[in-house]
């Protein structure tokens, strides 16, 4: 985008490349601040986004790849650990020996 002092116009090139649409174009400065304006919601009212980055395939599309790449960094799970349930059959029994301990003192 430029604009000059003098100038009449605001000349601007997209960075994207959209197939047959002009990747350049010359406006008026109003015109320019009108176009720009269009994207930006009323205070307090919220746009809704249903294609590009904000949509919600392309988020859970981001999630998905977060998601893999935590459980490819995570440590080898160690398969000789107790399960759950063996845990607190565990913790019974020593509590259970604990009192028995205790009362034989």
């Amino acid at each position: 985008m430029s604009f000059g002092e003098g100038q009449d116009k605001v000349h601007y090139r997209s960075k994207r490349n959209h197939g047959s649409i002009k990747l350049s174009d010359s406006l008026d400065p109003l015109d320019f601040l009108a176009r720009l304006l269009m994207h930006l919601p009323e205070p307090r009212l919220h746009s809704t986004r249903y294609f590009g980055y904000y949509s919600s395939v392309s988020r859970a599309q981001r999630q998905k790849a977060s998601q893999e790449q935590q459980t490819t960094d995570e440590p080898a799970v160690n398969d000789n650990l107790p399960s759950a349930a063996e845990r607190r059959r565990l913790r019974r029994h020593q509590v259970s020996a604990g009192s028995d301990a205790a009362l034989h003192l």
